[in-house]
């Protein structure tokens, strides 16, 4: 009798402890709502805010929640969810040099050379010495033709190569208008991107020791080229982690022009738009997008569109490498120097946005009892600075619940 009296005893004490911390958690939370709401207050009649149980999906907090506005760089949290989805984040962007001809036992190759650009933004000067000795190790000391640049992937779906200039700033600009590329070479843009690259590709053969008979320039291969030598980019998941941690437009604009060249109509700024739209409609999440970036103030999303995106990211299995990708709040990325010293350093991880007169912060906040939050704050027609201090109170009050 006493054994059960002992074990009624228990039990009722474990519910007593889980309702009283139910009933914590549920305080807290409630006490949320008016402290997001009167730091809101700062931040103006044209700013809005989307704040969720990252566990539930709960909404906590909504300010214009449902209310378009300029995103800025939060724009990049579109592009990037797109890309991992679309790409994958372990797979790697393949620049490649085909040729044309043949190769005698001499190492003659009577023929041309052709670089194919896949858009790939962290391409730069040391592929380019990657390709040279690849091909020369390839058993090729002479070429009678030339080097042809070719970016004819991204004017259209044709398969795993180019990339397309007209209209755009693209593809092999993805090589030539890198700016570690430029450095390399002493710096200087010419007219004609493809052209650009495949002078410098017909310099570093130069170096290694290849005779290339014709003067490099763009050029579009013929349908039956033999693979030479490649090189790989970092994988979609750490081109996703340098776009967001420190707010690279370049990155976010080659990757959505490359959506377009692979999953789109063309490997242009539009076709690419289109490819993360459908995307994002799939989750339920209504956007304009212009850009990859966010320069553009023709981008428009809600918050709660943002927060929508955000709760759905965290069952893809690309989750985890959107999450290591955003700013840690107080020690990296563009949150570096933000939110020292507060609860949301360290705790916080949230994308930034800024153009004159907007300021957002989206992201995931982790707080000291072990909750987890959602928001998404985007704020238009405000003093950056103001917005900023606004923004870092609330992610350190969610972090400190």
């Amino acid at each position: 009798m006493r054994r059960r009296t002992g074990l009624v005893v228990l039990v009722l004490a474990a519910t007593c402890t889980l309702a009283a911390a139910a009933a914590d958690a549920h305080s807290a939370k409630q006490a949320l709502a008016p402290t997001i709401g009167g730091l809101m207050r700062a931040a103006g009649g044209a700013s809005g805010a989307w704040v969720a149980d990252g566990t539930d999906s709960r909404p906590l907090y909504s300010l214009n929640a449902d209310t378009r506005r300029t995103p800025a760089s939060v724009e990049k949290l579109l592009t990037t969810t797109t890309a991992l989805e679309r790409f994958g984040d372990s797979e790697h962007l393949e620049t490649r040099v085909s040729h044309d001809g043949t190769l005698d036992e001499d190492g003659v190759l009577e023929g041309n050379l052709y670089l194919h650009g896949v858009g790939d933004p962290s391409f730069e000067t040391s592929n380019l010495a990657q390709l040279a000795t690849r091909i020369r190790d390839a058993g090729i000391s002479d070429v009678t033709g030339r080097v042809y640049g070719d970016e004819s992937y991204f004017d259209s779906r044709r398969g795993p190569w180019g990339f397309q200039t007209s209209r755009d700033v693209g593809p092999l600009s993805a090589l030539s208008l890198n700016e570690g590329t430029l450095k390399g070479f002493g710096g200087g843009f010419q007219a004609n991107p493809p052209s650009f690259v495949a002078q410098r590709l017909d310099a570093w053969l130069d170096i290694r020791g290849v005779d290339v008979a014709r003067a490099p320039r763009a050029g579009k291969s013929p349908h039956t080229t033999e693979p030479v030598a490649a090189v790989q980019s970092p994988s979609i998941a750490a081109l996703v982690r340098w776009t967001n941690h420190i707010s690279d437009n370049y990155y976010a604009e080659m990757l959505l022009k490359g959506l377009g060249a692979r999953f789109g109509k063309a490997g242009s700024t539009a076709a690419g738009a289109g490819v993360v739209r459908n995307f994002q409609k799939g989750l339920g999440v209504n956007s304009t997008v212009v850009d990859g970036s966010g320069l553009s103030r023709g981008n428009s999303i809600s918050p709660h569109a943002v927060g929508r995106l955000l709760i759905a990211a965290q069952g893809r299995p690309w989750f985890d490498s959107l999450y290591r990708s955003l700013p840690l709040a107080g020690h990296k990325g563009t949150l570096r120097k933000r939110m020292r010293h507060t609860a949301a350093a360290g705790r916080c991880r949230a994308k930034t946005g800024t153009l004159r007169g907007v300021s957002g912060l989206a992201g995931y906040c982790r707080s000291r009892a072990g909750r987890k939050y959602v928001f998404a704050l985007l704020m238009n027609g405000v003093n950056i600075y103001r917005a900023r201090a606004v923004q870092d109170r609330i992610a350190a009050a969610l972090a400190s619940r």
